[in-house]
């Protein structure tokens, strides 16, 4: 069963208080994640800070297809993220392989 995991490389600020968070999906995996999917981004929290932050994903999350062993893909998620909240905490969730493999994991990033 392929394993994913995400990395948040340089953020952009995109004003308005929006900032747009490239989102990392590598399969550690054997095999193949197939159909892998960013199914949801939740459970924020403001550590340091102050203001809240959210984000709208797609219905049904966003496609990433199918992701080769030891290959990675990238998606770009727009955060609604206001220049008070400097440091934040959320759960990313994925699925591959028909959502026989759902993963999760919790980031904290600073702004």
């Amino acid at each position: 069963m392929p394993v994913c995991r995400e990395r948040f490389p340089s953020r952009t600020d995109l004003g308005g208080g929006v900032m747009a968070v490239p989102i990392i999906i590598t399969n550690l995996g054997p095999g193949p994640a197939g159909d892998a999917v960013l199914t949801g981004i939740d459970g924020f929290q403001v550590p340091q800070g102050a203001g809240g932050v959210s984000v709208v994903l797609p219905a049904g999350g966003i496609a990433l297809g199918t992701i080769a062993a030891g290959s990675r893909a990238q998606t770009t998620v727009n955060f609604v993220w206001p220049v008070s909240a400097t440091r934040v905490t959320f759960t990313v969730h994925y699925s591959a392989n028909d959502k026989t493999y759902n993963g999760a994991n919790t980031i904290t990033l600073f702004r």
